[in-house]
């Protein structure tokens, strides 16, 4: 690698579902992890940035059938864990409600996402 050096991040690394590590580029696509900031409370989806994601994606795997039918699941469920968690320790003042509000935010629009996904994903097969 001509010198350089790479990190490799092993955190959170072990057998499981693939479509989940698929899921989190999704929600990475959807802008920055929520930091607390009234920016990251909003979310909107950028098509490109989600296309390019799968289009790369695909380039290498293409999900199954059964692993589209559970993708918006697959999309939501840290959305789902963060946004809890964050509300409870905002609950407890230990936390800003912009935090759990943004992976809330990123909850919500987790069936467009999926939606546009699962469209792309199948051109991906077709071509």
């Amino acid at each position: 690698m001509d010198g350089q050096l790479v990190l490799i991040d092993w955190a959170d690394a072990g057998w499981g579902e693939l479509i989940l590590d698929l899921a989190w580029l999704l929600i990475m696509g959807m802008g920055s992890i929520p930091d607390g900031s009234p920016a990251s409370t909003t979310v909107e989806i950028d098509k490109t940035r989600l296309y390019a994601v799968i289009d790369g994606y695909c380039r290498y795997r293409v999900p199954t059938a059964e692993e589209c039918a559970i993708l918006l699941d697959a999309i939501r469920f840290v959305p789902a864990v963060y946004s809890g968690l964050d509300f409870c320790a905002a609950c407890r003042q230990e936390s800003s409600a912009a935090l759990w509000q943004g992976w809330w935010a990123r909850y919500q629009v987790a069936p467009l996402a999926a939606t546009l996904a699962v469209e792309r994903i199948i051109q991906n097969r077709n071509l």
